[in-house]
């Protein structure tokens, strides 16, 4: 993971601008998420909603998130709340985060650049640090 994750206003209006392309393609991210996890890792699918209506949807708020920090990191803890709550562990979210971005950039195609790379690997290194942080702590309140 990048040590420093703060994002600067360059790389911000570049994520911006890539939803104009991401947000109305989130079925074709759901679908090609749900694939990929379901080739590397079929036991963790299992653990995902079977609804891929579902699955759209929270990629849908994670997506809408991308420029508000506290949004996003509200919606990080959650969704590893809502994982540990299924089964899903907490070394299984950066797996989970990695086959999401990979969906993405599957998705936006020739629209995707190696500047737009470095901006989500950035943008999904903090959401995943967020993600492992809220599922310590549903541990730590289940305890």
């Amino acid at each position: 993971m990048t040590t420093d994750t703060t994002l600067t206003a360059e790389q911000r209006a570049r994520l911006s601008v890539s939803l104009s392309v991401l947000l109305p393609r989130t079925d074709a991210i759901a679908h090609e998420f749900c694939a990929i996890v379901e080739h590397a890792n079929p036991t963790l699918r299992l653990h995902m909603p079977g609804n891929e209506q579902i699955i759209r949807e929270g990629i849908e708020h994670m997506l809408g998130s991308v420029c508000e920090d506290d949004q996003s990191e509200q919606i990080a803890r959650h969704f590893a709340q809502l994982g540990s709550q299924a089964g899903i562990t907490e070394s299984d979210l950066p797996v989970l985060l990695a086959s999401i971005q990979t969906a993405i950039a599957e998705t936006a195609g020739y629209t995707w650049t190696d500047a737009l790379e470095d901006d989500w690997t950035q943008w999904f290194d903090q959401f995943t640090s967020w993600a492992i942080q809220g599922a310590s702590l549903g541990e730590s309140q289940a305890a």
